[in-house]
């Protein structure tokens, strides 16, 4: 007869505890690493959209400085996992990155809303083979004016990649750690 002992009986208990334990510590791994990495898109995209932005301001105009796609390549990651978009203040485009196709993600009404009240708003599409794309959009006020609008956007694949890896780790894991002090002569 199974559980029987005092012996198989605590040990029954302090898998079940260990077991409890293990998922409750990996729930709330799976989703503070998962908050805090969709935070941080969020902030590189704040920072990108900032200096798309400011490059607007500087020559006053929908088109960013010259060497701006440049310096993106190089030291913000434009190119390989980045693209913008700069509207003139009635949402038609002005400018956009080289690598950017520009019905990737289109310029949204709650977004061109909230711009238009100064509002900085971020939206997830999705393209082609389920890709999600994070976005952006910012406004840029001259004179209390909506005179151009920055959108950035980046891949999240990243992130869902290594949320997806992180998932299936834990979940091969726990049961590997709760099967080991299994003993079958204990029964």
């Amino acid at each position: 007869m199974p559980f029987t002992s005092i012996r198989s009986k605590l040990t029954a208990w302090y898998v079940l505890l260990l077991g409890l334990i293990l998922v409750l510590f990996s729930l709330m791994l799976f989703f503070f690493l998962s908050k805090r990495l969709y935070e941080s898109v969020d902030n590189s995209l704040t920072v990108s959209a900032r200096i798309v932005a400011r490059s607007t301001q500087i020559n006053n105009s929908r088109t960013p400085l010259p060497g701006l796609d440049l310096f993106f390549d190089q030291f913000m990651g434009f190119g390989r996992d980045k693209s913008y978009k700069i509207y003139d203040g009635s949402g038609n485009i002005g400018s956009l990155s080289k690598n950017f196709d520009g019905s990737q993600f289109p310029l949204s009404e709650i977004a061109y809303l909230a711009a238009l009240k100064g509002g900085t708003s971020y939206e997830t599409f999705t393209i082609a083979d389920n890709h999600p794309i994070r976005v952006i959009t910012m406004p840029v006020i001259r004179g209390g004016k909506l005179a151009n609008l920055v959108q950035v956007g980046t891949s999240k694949k990243v992130v869902v990649d290594t949320l997806k890896n992180l998932k299936i780790i834990l979940l091969t894991a726990v049961p590997a750690v709760l099967l080991l002090p299994f003993d079958p002569q204990l029964q």
